[in-house]
């Protein structure tokens, strides 16, 4: 699958009802921090307890996946523009010796 196709997949499965609102990208952000706590939780309980699947994993990463995704599509990112300036960023922290 492309990012264009996982992007087109995210925009059919939205269940939106006001795009472009304020309200839509609010949703859409907090089920982004939602999410990112699953992963945080998987990982607190694979720490204390150990042998946890890492296919529970991938799950909880492909739903921070989608959410990221949809809201960097509301406000006019592709999942390579996002890609794009993440790197750039990166690789000029790396150049000028900044920190994370």
């Amino acid at each position: 699958m492309t990012t264009t196709d996982y992007e087109q997949f995210v925009l059919s499965n939205w269940r939106g009802t006001e795009p472009g609102s304020l309200r839509e990208a609010y949703i859409m952000a907090t089920g982004l921090g939602g999410e990112t706590g699953e992963v945080l939780e998987w990982l607190k309980k694979d720490m204390r307890d150990g042998g946890r699947s890492p296919i529970a994993l991938q799950l909880e990463l492909g739903d921070v996946l989608y959410y990221l995704t949809r809201l960097g599509l509301e406000y006019g990112f592709t999942l390579t523009s996002i890609m794009d300036a993440n790197k750039e960023k990166l690789d000029a922290r790396r150049t000028t010796g900044s920190g994370a």
